[in-house]
């Protein structure tokens, strides 16, 4: 899976939140596979632009398939200062308890 899922955020400026930055989370699928909402699940980290690591991170899912070749998209909140400016980054994530294949 971290091989065919490229993950891009940005800030999400439509609604505005109190604890934490809104971000919009897309992941672009490069493989011949489906992956299920299920299956995927990544974390968001909220990484300071001044370099004092990392001020927040969030796990997520997405709600549609994410189909061969194809995107999906969803809507998460990071909590962290609002008021400050960050880099934000998505990787694949593993739940706790929940071991990954060798091959993922």
């Amino acid at each position: 899976m971290e091989r065919c899922l490229d993950f891009a955020v940005s800030k999400d400026t439509i609604d505005t939140v109190t604890n934490g930055q809104m971000v919009r989370v897309s992941a672009r699928n490069r493989c011949d596979i489906a992956f299920s909402p299920t299956d995927v699940w990544f974390e968001v980290k909220a990484l300071s632009v001044g370099g004092l690591g990392i001020a927040g991170r969030q796990t997520g899912q997405f709600q549609t398939t994410i189909e061969s070749r194809g995107r999906a998209e969803t809507i998460l909140v990071v909590p962290c200062n609002p008021a400050r400016a960050y880099r934000f980054e998505a990787s694949v994530w593993s739940p706790a308890g929940v071991e990954k294949n060798t091959g993922e």
